[in-house]
């Protein structure tokens, strides 16, 4: 837009309507933007459910006897340890857990 010598009032209409585009642009940048971060969060909702679906497969896969492979709390081994209360791995368990040790 060409902005000619003319009065005053041609110049404010000119730079209001150029403030207007301005602001519209600025609205669909940010809905532009608000739709991105939506659908970020939405893969990435998507993602953590296939993860957790492909960690469940895999323990369904694993065989229940851990005897061979596992160390019970109370063995002297380097192989994972498990509560044999729980059978959760130890490493599983958030810090500060409750473990119960027979001795």
């Amino acid at each position: 837009m060409e902005i000619s010598e003319g009065t005053p009032r041609k110049k404010e209409e000119a730079l209001a309507a150029t403030e207007d585009k301005i602001q519209s642009l600025e609205t669909k940048q940010m809905n532009s933007l608000s739709d991105i971060q939506k659908n970020l969060q939405e893969a990435s909702k998507v993602e953590a459910e296939e993860k957790r679906a492909e960690k469940k497969a895999e323990a369904s896969e694993k065989p229940k006897d851990r005897d061979d492979k596992s160390l019970w709390i109370g063995d002297s081994s380097d192989d994972e340890i498990f509560d044999p209360k729980t059978e959760t791995s130890v490493a599983d368990m958030p810090p500060g857990s409750n473990v119960d040790v027979k001795l």
